[in-house]
This record gives structure tokens, C-alpha cells and sequence, in this order.
């Protein structure tokens, strides 16, 4: 995940206590940024799972807070350790594009057969992230620049990934 660039956001001071850490203690970019993005799939899917099941909202938002947080870590590392890779900029972007359909199907499971707005809003908003998150995969993979800047939801998404989850789970 890239570094905020013009806004602050929530996700800023996650950025530089992150960044804070790994000055402090060098010894931990011996993890592979690859394996925290791998780590925060699996934590999302578990998310995804929870949802769908109709886990308690507590533990719902907690992973989701960990998921985002570990979003968060692996771009950090791998620029603070110098261990970037075009391999992990398109495995992140993956990562992020699997949670998010995987949230979704969980979502249209539970609400689908009561046919409610929520369904055909998640299925609406998730074609929309989808697009964006495909728009950035495709530059990634043309080697063409990003658009700079970034919304509000991606510069605060330790809070409003979290926030949508709860939602979601207190309205199913």
C-alpha cells in the first residue's frame, strides 16, 4: 500500500508509528513484506468467513482492524527495508481485490435470501471497488503511473473498513 501522499487521513499516524518501529528495531525487516500481505488474505477470509456465519460484530471488527493494519505494514516494510518488489505491489493490489470479493460474497450469502437493499448494494459497490482496484492492477502491471492522491476511504481505512464490517454485520 502506497505511503499517503496529500491528505491526512487515520491511516497517517498508523504509517509513521510503522515506520517509527522498524527504525527502532531493524531486526524485524526480517520478515517478508510478501508474508504480512499473505498473512492479512488470510486474516480477511477469516473476516469473510465470520460474516457469513454471523460471527459476534466484536470479533468481526477486530480482524478487520488487524487486517487493515497489516495492509498497512507490509508497504511499509518493504519500502523501509528496501525489499520492494514488483511482485508484492501486484500481490498486495490481489490481496486487497480478494478480500474485498470474498467480504462481498459473504455479504450477498447472509442477506441475499431476504432480497434487501443491502445485497444489491454490496453487489453494486463491490463491482465499483472491483473496477478500481483492476484500474490499479492494470497500471501495476503496465508499468504506468498511478493517479496521485487517494480517496478518503483508502486514507482512512484502519477506520472505515472496520466501521463497514460492523455496519454490515448489525443490519444482517
Amino acid at each position: 500500500m502506497p505511503a499517503p501522499i496529500r491528505a491526512w487521513g487515520f491511516n497517517t499516524p498508523v504509517y509513521d508509528g510503522c515506520t517509527y518501529l522498524l527504525q527502532q528495531c531493524p531486526a524485524l525487516c526480517a520478515v517478508s513484506p510478501n508474508a504480512i500481505t499473505v498473512g492479512g488474505l488470510c486474516l480477511g477470509l477469516g473476516v469473510a468467513y465470520g460474516l457469513a456465519r454471523g460471527s459476534p460484530w466484536g470479533l468481526l471488527v477486530l480482524g478487520a482492524v488487524l487486517r487493515e493494519l497489516l495492509d498497512i505494514a507490509d508497504g511499509v516494510v518493504a519500502r523501509q527495508c528496501q525489499k520492494t518488489s514488483r511482485f508484492g505491489a501486484l500481490l498486495d493490489i490481489v490481496c486487497d481485490l480478494l478480500y474485498l470479493v470474498a467480504v462481498t460474497v459473504a455479504v450477498v450469502y447472509r442477506a441475499w435470501p431476504l432480497r434487501t437493499v443491502v445485497a444489491w448494494g454490496m453487489l453494486a459497490s463491490c463491482l465499483v471497488a472491483c473496477g478500481f482496484l483492476t484500474v490499479e492492477l492494470t497500471s501495476e502491471v503496465q508499468h504506468r503511473p498511478k493517479p496521485q492522491g487517494d480517496g478518503w476511504v483508502a486514507r482512512n481505512s484502519i477506520i472505515a473498513v472496520p466501521a463497514f464490517v460492523a455496519v454490515l454485520r448489525h443490519v444482517m
